[in-house]
């Protein structure tokens, strides 16, 4: 039902139903399935534009995942960019990004694209445009 809020274009309705299930795994004791719920959470407080919220269920997301010796879904680290640079915490978003590169948490090529494009964005709004325009193309290539 989320998903077809989303179609809808009802960002409200996608919401309310993600907390439902939230609710849900939390009451049935589920709570190593939380880092996908709270994924989508976050995602949903993301394009509501709160992302504030978004931060808190994406962080907690990574949180489960890792202790659950998962890799951290660099879509989670793509969203979190976006939602720092526009809180004006680009040099966090360049600690979270910089941490994911270190530990090597991506394997697939477009994780690398996402990091590198993420990278950019940090770089971009910090006005260091070389460094900037270095991972725009390393996204590309």
């Amino acid at each position: 039902l989320s998903d077809l809020g989303q179609i809808k274009g009802d960002l409200n309705q996608k919401l309310l139903y993600i907390l439902k299930v939230v609710d849900n795994a939390e009451k049935s004791g589920m709570l190593e399935e939380l880092d996908y719920t709270d994924f989508r959470l976050g995602n949903a407080y993301w394009e509501l534009g709160q992302f504030d919220k978004s931060m808190e269920y994406h962080k907690q997301s990574a949180a489960i995942s890792h202790q659950k010796g998962e890799l951290i879904h660099v879509g989670i680290a793509r969203r979190m960019t976006v939602a720092l640079i526009k809180q004006g915490k680009v040099r966090e978003a360049l600690l979270v990004l910089h941490d994911i590169v270190g530990k090597k948490l991506f394997c697939s090529i477009e994780d690398k694209m996402y990091i590198a494009q993420s990278l950019g964005s940090c770089y971009n709004t910090l006005k260091q445009y070389r460094l900037a325009e270095k991972y725009y193309l390393e996204s590309v290539e």
